[in-house]
């Protein structure tokens, strides 16, 4: 693999006439961070995984509360810093009229590290990276898959040059190691576009029983290019399932027994 650019006009009076745009090749989030990890450590689980990154996401925010500068070497340094103006010396600080600010520093090791070591590749043209913002049911446009019924899954670049959606992962937010894999037989694209992507759900899928209704999950739509996979994640969106075939099956009992009741 390589860090990829493509080459744009500079449109100022001053400089180069082209100048390099980097390309980036996918998002990684949480979830794909922790399946490369598994990958390369298999003597780790997911689960095991996701609760040290909790404890350091955890530990590092209570550290800064406390006024600290947290150095991870060779890696990054996260410290807080206070933003705020006063008419006197002894005038306080308050949160309504200042701020409190997280920042960072890369690690120079890892710097050098990438700037030695990294493939640098041009590319011909820019192949956008998809981007995902809202994953909304059909029916109500709320933050959930309501089984079978469509959802939407809306963002940027859904349509990337070259690639086609795959496959479907539904993920167990609580547990990352439980997902349910829909392949294109179960999953049928009912329209496409560069800013939205609807789908449903065959109902005749068989569903785990840890996916069960109300489950908080992660959603993840897989493009592929041949060898070359582009995962799209609702990471940050609260997404609930919902089995509403369970629903439906209620709904044609009650109007069997109603039809039976007319009939005696």
């Amino acid at each position: 693999m390589s860090i990829q650019y493509y080459i744009k006009t500079n449109n100022l009076n001053k400089g180069d006439k082209y100048y390099a745009k980097t390309q980036y090749t996918q998002n990684v989030y949480d979830i794909d961070l922790l399946n490369y990890m598994v990958k390369k450590n298999t003597a780790m689980s997911i689960t095991e995984l996701k609760a040290v990154i909790d404890l350091l996401k955890q530990s590092i925010t209570e550290l800064m509360k406390e006024g600290s500068r947290v150095i991870l070497e060779n890696l990054i340094t996260f410290f807080p810093v206070v933003k705020a103006g006063f008419k006197a010396t002894d005038e306080a600080f308050h949160h309504a009229s200042g701020k409190v600010k997280v920042k960072s520093i890369v690690s120079r090791g890892l710097s050098n590290e990438i700037r030695k070591t990294a493939i640098v590749e041009k590319m011909s043209v820019n192949k956008s990276v998809p981007t995902l913002n809202d994953v909304v049911s059909g029916i109500d446009r709320k933050n959930e898959i309501r089984w079978p019924y469509s959802t939407s899954i809306i963002g940027k670049n859904l349509k990337p040059f070259e690639y086609k959606v795959d496959l479907l992962r539904i993920i167990n937010k609580d547990n990352p190691a439980e997902e349910l894999i829909i392949h294109a037989g179960n999953l049928i694209l009912d329209s496409k576009s560069d800013k939205e992507i609807t789908f449903s759900i065959s109902q005749n899928l068989s569903v785990p029983q840890w996916l069960e209704p109300g489950k908080p999950v992660l959603l993840q739509l897989e493009y592929r290019n041949g060898k070359s996979i582009l995962p799209l994640v609702s990471n940050g969106i609260e997404t609930y399932w919902l089995n509403q075939i369970e629903t439906l099956e209620v709904s044609d009992s009650e109007n069997t027994d109603a039809n039976t009741m007319v009939t005696e």
